[in-house]
C-alpha cells in the first residue's frame, strides 16, 4: 500500500498537522503516514486530545489507525468508507485553548 508521508514537525509542529491530515485523508480516501509528531515540543508525540480526535475520525470512515497511543511519534491512518450518517461524540480531557480548566468536557464533533 502506498502512503502519503507527512512531516508532523512542519510549521509550528503541533496538533494542527494531525487534525488537518487525518481529516483530509478520511475525506479523500488517501492513506497517510505521519512522522516526527510534535517533534519540536517539550513533550513530543501524541497527546490524549490528539489521540481522541484521530480515533473519532477513524470511526467516521471505518479506518485503520496504527500507532495510536499517547507519546507515539509516528502513525499510519488508512481510511475506508466515509459514513456521513449518525452522531459522533468524544470526551476530551484537555485540548489547550478550548479547555482552560482541567475538567472533563463533552465535545460534540461534526
Amino acid at each position: 500500500m502506498s502512503f502519503v508521508e507527512i512531516d508532523g514537525s512542519y510549521g509550528e509542529g503541533g496538533g494542527q498537522v494531525l487534525r488537518n491530515s487525518t481529516s483530509l485523508s478520511a475525506l479523500l480516501g488517501i492513506p497517510i503516514k505521519i512522522t516526527k509528531i510534535r517533534a519540536g515540543r517539550t513533550v513530543p508525540g501524541l497527546r490524549q486530545q490528539h489521540l481522541f480526535g484521530i480515533q473519532l475520525v477513524s470511526k467516521l470512515c471505518s479506518g485503520d489507525f496504527k500507532g495510536g497511543k499517547v507519546k507515539s511519534e509516528e502513525i499510519e491512518f488508512i481510511p475506508k468508507n466515509l459514513n456521513s450518517k449518525g452522531e459522533y461524540k468524544s470526551f476530551v480531557q484537555s485540548a489547550g485553548f478550548f479547555f482552560k480548566k482541567k475538567k472533563k468536557k463533552f465535545f460534540n464533533c461534526f
